[in-house]
């Protein structure tokens, strides 16, 4: 005689995967990082005028893959291992 009873199987182990915190860790890395970005330095100061006015830069510390596979646009802007930041304007770094 056949029976239909479920066979117990055992929950199959997965081993957690460190990748994601490992990238949230090393997010800022300027020790690690491969690419910089400059954000601000000047900002229009009023519709319609051509005065702009002077505001502090703030430089991003970034990683060349994370770019590329995520954010391609500005992976194209820059390339890994340069020395000099990549200027991104008009743009508020907050």
């Amino acid at each position: 005689m056949r029976t239909n009873k479920p066979v117990h199987q055992s929950a199959s182990f997965v081993p957690e995967n460190p990748t994601l915190q490992n990238m949230l860790n090393d997010f800022g890395n300027e020790e690690t990082a491969d690419v910089k970005f400059e954000v601000g330095g000047t900002v229009e100061s009023a519709k319609g005028r051509r005065k702009r006015a002077k505001t502090s830069t703030t430089t991003f510390h970034a990683h060349h893959y994370a770019l590329r596979l995520n954010a391609p646009a500005l992976a194209d802007m820059c390339k890994p291992g340069d020395d000099s930041p990549t200027a991104i304007s008009n743009v508020q770094p907050e």
